[in-house]
């Protein structure tokens, strides 16, 4: 039986913490002023019940089209009447309304659970091991060659792609 959600939330003691010495990117006058901005923006602004609720959402790139992905839950009508929580990555250029009525890709949708827990695995061992870190790292600043690929290829590089995405996050 599948959970409901793939993820937990909970405390961690402080012990536990991972911490990481990070210098100040921005002078502390700035900082302020651009806090006293979000809170204004905050309380002028309209609440919003969209965004993204996906962890990769926009992160990942389709290797066949290049378009991002975006999180869809499966639909009523897919569920035959079933209750289920099912939701997947899916490619941009596989909805043929923004495409004059013409999908532009066949990539199939790829399970959000799946891939979110494959990518926060990988995380996980990039940090637990400095070494590959780097390894990584390097790695990302080395131009990538175009080859003729097979699925298999494809997918690892799905999944590379999404790894330096979570990478690009862990920089920033």
């Amino acid at each position: 039986m599948q959970p409901r959600r793939a993820v937990s939330v909970r405390d961690v003691p402080p012990e536990d913490w991972i911490t990481i010495p990070v210098p100040a990117l921005v002078e502390p006058a700035v900082f302020a002023a651009v806090q006293d901005q979000l809170q204004e923006n905050k309380r002028h602004a309209r609440p919003s019940r969209r965004g993204a609720l996906y962890l990769l959402q926009g992160v990942l790139q389709c290797q066949h089209c290049g378009y991002a992905f975006y999180g869809k839950r499966l639909s009523p009508s897919a569920r035959t009447g079933k209750p289920r929580a099912d939701a997947y990555y899916r490619c941009l250029g596989t909805d043929a309304y923004r495409f004059g009525g013409e999908r532009i890709c066949h990539h199939t949708p790829v399970r959000t659970a799946l891939l979110d827990l494959a990518v926060w695995q990988a995380v996980c061992t990039l940090l637990t091991h400095p070494e590959r870190l780097a390894e990584a790292y390097r790695r990302r600043l080395q131009p990538e060659t175009r080859t003729n690929r097979t699925p298999l290829a494809t997918i690892e590089a799905q999944l590379s792609k999404g790894r330096q995405g979570v990478a690009r996050l862990i920089d920033s």
